[in-house]
């Protein structure tokens, strides 16, 4: 997959090793940047130097403009480049949805295949861009500050890099929840695209049943419930896992199945009891809701418990 996503560079390779190239200079203008500034506070200034003083600080005003201009390449042409390559996935995006089965669409809601072919597609786009970039930007910079530190204390310097492998930690820590996050609001936002495309498509019968009243409360439910369930999970506390992937396979009548699917989220007492959370969103009152109120929220809700008995916790 990653040779793949690699391939999406090559019709735009040129843009790209200028964009590189420009962000290889902004990185040695800012390790310069910090050296010339120590040099003129600790030298030129205490010995009065007015000559140098002006020179160096002529050449941190050029490093200044010529930052700003390659800052513009970067975000302009970088830009440019993420667009192309996110055009290039729509194309083959697009042509394979036309080879995909009926079954593929009797599964999946159009609203949410198109949030796929354009929401999903931006992040990865930006990823296009912004990743390699910030990914080179940070090595560079990581290098050169260490040479530039350990000329002035090596054994400073080692304190200070000392910290670095407890960052990394934090970073791949914090990185799987906001991957697990990222992951929930894409699907909310599919969801979301998946209803209104609904709404609009049968706009005509809406309205000719003057049931716009009806779709409105739909859509405001749908939104609205999508910010509560997320302050609902992050307040659930210790012992809480949220969007738990579940799997099992059972045999019936001979044949294997395998039934997957995702809890909201996973209660884990002292004891090792395992209670499965199903958030479920409606605007009628509480003291109201009765078995029979929404057969479908019911049945959903059982068909998670009944697989989350079978199935192992992921």
């Amino acid at each position: 997959m990653i040779r793949k996503f690699i391939g999406y560079y090559k019709p735009h390779r040129k843009l790209f090793f200028i964009d590189m190239l420009c962000a290889f200079i902004v990185a040695l203008c800012d390790l310069f940047y910090p050296v010339i500034a120590k040099d003129i506070i600790n030298e030129y200034v205490p010995s009065q130097n007015l000559r140098l003083l002006l020179v160096w600080a002529g050449v941190l005003l050029g490093i200044y403009a010529l930052k700003a201009l390659l800052n513009y390449i970067i975000q302009y042409w970088g830009h440019v480049v993420g667009v192309r390559m996110q055009g290039d996935m729509r194309r083959d995006m697009f042509r394979r949805l036309q080879k995909l089965p009926f079954s593929f669409y009797d599964e999946n809601k159009t609203g949410a295949v198109m949030s796929r072919l354009i929401n999903d597609l931006f992040d990865v786009s930006e990823l296009a861009h912004h990743g390699p970039e910030d990914l080179f930007l940070s090595a560079i910079m990581l290098v050169g500050s260490f040479v530039m530190l350990a000329t002035i204390d090596v054994w400073l310097t080692l304190i200070v890099f000392a910290f670095l492998p407890f960052i990394v930690l934090f970073a791949v820590k914090t990185r799987k929840e906001m991957n697990r996050a990222f992951k929930k609001a894409r699907e909310e936002i599919a969801e979301i695209n998946a209803g209104l495309e609904t709404s609009i498509s049968g706009v005509r019968v809406t309205r000719a049943y003057t049931a716009e009243d009806y779709e409105n409360a739909g859509f405001d439910r749908a939104n609205e419930g999508a910010r509560i369930h997320r302050k609902l999970q992050k307040a659930a506390g210790e012992g809480y896992q949220a969007e738990v992937f579940l799997s099992a396979e059972r045999e019936a009548c001979g044949i294997a199945f395998t039934l997957e699917g995702r809890a909201d989220g996973i209660f884990t007492d002292e004891n090792g009891t395992v209670t499965i959370d199903e958030i479920k969103t409606t605007t009628v009152p509480y003291e109201e809701i009765t078995e029979e109120l929404n057969p479908c929220h019911w049945a959903q809700g059982k068909i998670i418990f009944l697989s989350g008995s079978l199935c192992s916790v992921r």
